[in-house]
């Protein structure tokens, strides 16, 4: 139940930061310390990740 809990909440944060992310594969592994932490938390985290992720992506081309 725990595993379905942080399985859940990390597909609908990365649904919602997809299009702000590079084109790579992803490979998250919850620590075993995931499964105290509250939803809110777990978020949080996700979402310091995703931004990490969204700088290392490259700016868009301009057409001239």
């Amino acid at each position: 139940m725990v595993r379905n809990r942080i399985r859940r909440i990390t597909r609908e944060s990365f649904r919602h930061h997809r299009n702000t992310l590079p084109n790579l594969d992803i490979l998250i592994i919850a620590r075993s310390s995931s499964a105290n932490q509250t939803n809110p938390v777990l978020r949080a985290d996700l979402e310091r990740i995703w931004q990490q992720l969204a700088a290392r992506k490259p700016a868009a081309a301009l057409n001239p």
